[in-house]
Formats: structure tokens, sequence, C-alpha cells
């Protein structure tokens, strides 16, 4: 019998979720976001991939310091964890980026997600945060990858960040 070398729990944990917010690492992330790409594809279930992006949060890093920031992540995923479903995944990318999967949302679901997201993060005390969101959902968007799925989401979000307002913006197709 091969010798078993107990897994590190810290490693473990690190991998699984992000330290300083506790949504999804980026790494079992990946994982299960390829996992749910997969079903999506072979069965043609609606799936719908959010990327957020947040930004103003150097300027207040450079106002109130590390700990105002650190306090806004946790404020950003508390929104983002009310807003989502069982079932949805929810991942922080770094930074002011954060990913949301809506396994078999469609984009009318996708659109409305949204809505509710960018409000509670832009009232009160998010006021100061710009949020905008891109995404992508299938079987809309033709791809026939992971990764030409991820594109078309980064696509829509550099789109809504470009956009005055900072709003949601919905891949039609892959970017060349």
């Amino acid at each position: 019998m091969a010798d078993s070398v107990p897994m590190d729990a810290s490693r473990l944990l690190d991998f699984l979720t992000d330290d300083e917010t506790s949504l999804l690492g980026e790494g079992y992330f990946s994982l299960r976001f390829e996992e749910e790409f997969k079903k999506s594809w072979r069965y043609g279930w609606s799936y719908s991939l959010l990327l957020i992006a947040v930004d103003g949060l150097d300027e207040l890093a450079e106002k109130e310091g590390d700990l105002a920031v650190s306090s806004a992540y946790l404020d950003i995923c508390g929104q983002i964890l009310s807003a989502t479903r069982d079932t949805d995944l929810s991942a922080r990318l770094g930074g002011g980026s954060f990913a949301i999967l809506l396994p078999g949302t469609g984009a009318s679901g996708t659109r409305a997600f949204v809505e509710r997201v960018i409000t509670a993060l832009s009232e009160g005390a998010f006021g100061r945060y710009r949020v905008s969101v891109g995404g992508c959902v299938m079987p809309d968007v033709a791809v026939k990858s992971s990764d030409e799925f991820m594109a078309a989401a980064r696509g829509a979000v550099d789109s809504a960040r470009e956009a005055a307002d900072g709003r949601l913006v919905l891949a039609d197709s892959v970017p060349d």
C-alpha cells in the first residue's frame, strides 16, 4: 500500500476560497466554470457568466487605507451573495473583479439579476463605486469552448467599463 500524504488543510482552503472574502477562489472557480460549461454545452441548458468590475477602490485605498478596501470587499461580496441562489457560483478574481455563474439562467433572468446587484452596489455606501457588468449567456452566444465563453464575457465587461454610466453589457458574439 502506497504511503498517503495528508492534504495540507490550509493549502486546500486557499485553493477553494479567496482568503479575504470567502467567495470561491479563482482556481476552484475555474474548475467549476469548466464543469458547468460542459454540462450546459452538452445538454443545451441556459447558462450565464457575469464578470463584475468595481472601480473606485484604488481611490478609496489612497484616501482611507487598506482596511477600508478590505471592508469594501466584504460589503460587495455580501451584496453579491445576497442576490445569488444556492446553485450560483460567486468568486473573486482579484482586486475589484468578481465572477458569477448562473446555471439555468437565460438572458432575461440574467438582466433581472444584474439590475438587483447594480442597484445594491450603487446605493448607500456603494455610491462611491462604479460597477460595470459584462456577461455572456449560452446558448445565445455560439461558443465552442469555455475559453471562448470567458473571452466573450471579458469583452462585454470591457465594453461596460468604457460606457459612461457603468452598466450591463451582454456579449452577442465571440470577440475576434
